[in-house]
């Protein structure tokens, strides 16, 4: 910059299609990362997966309202009853008032407390659970209840390839909503 010269605004073309920050945990931590993301000006939009139960409905809601580029707001790393509980409670009304935020979900296929007391993750498929059926029957019942054009879903921890197979048939064979998968 020459002396005397106006900072000009500068934008970066990266070589990514969106921004994903996966399993965030505080607001604080979360919105610094956004500030960093929002001063790249690079008009990327932004997906934000939360791991339930250590931020709340309205912290989510403040994020959504300073962060326009926040398109997708996804929940990860917990079983269905965990998102679902986060969901109700948290997230629906936030979802209900933002009907341009996209919605999704991928969750664990392991006993997250047995888990937790080791976390040896060479390990992690000895934690596995055999409640994939249920998970499956649960997944299916949940989705034409949410009032959103299409959802993304996905496996987290303890899902292989298998589970994704079963997964990806589950909602593909019996759901008409257009679902997206991560993995």
């Amino acid at each position: 910059m020459l002396p005397g010269s106006a900072p000009r605004e500068q934008h970066i073309n990266l070589s990514c299609d969106i921004f994903l920050l996966e399993t965030q945990v505080d607001y604080g931590h979360c919105d610094h990362i956004l500030q960093i993301i929002n001063s790249l000006h690079t008009g990327k939009d932004i997906y934000i997966s939360f791991y339930p139960g250590r931020i709340s409905g309205e912290d989510i809601w403040r994020l959504i309202r300073k962060y326009k580029k926040i398109k997708a707001i996804l929940i990860n790393c917990c079983s269905f009853k965990k998102m679902l509980d986060f969901y109700n409670n948290e997230l629906e009304r936030v979802l209900n008032a933002e009907k341009n935020i996209e919605f999704g979900f991928y969750l664990n296929n392991i006993d997250e407390e047995r888990y937790k007391e080791a976390q040896i993750a060479s390990s992690l498929q000895s934690y596995k659970l055999n409640t994939l059926n249920n998970t499956m029957n649960e997944i299916k019942e949940f989705i034409p209840n949410i009032d959103r054009e299409k959802v993304m879903i996905g496996g987290c921890c303890g899902y292989g390839v298998n589970e994704m197979r079963k997964l990806i048939y589950a909602v593909t064979k019996d759901l008409s909503h257009q679902t997206i998968f991560h993995q």
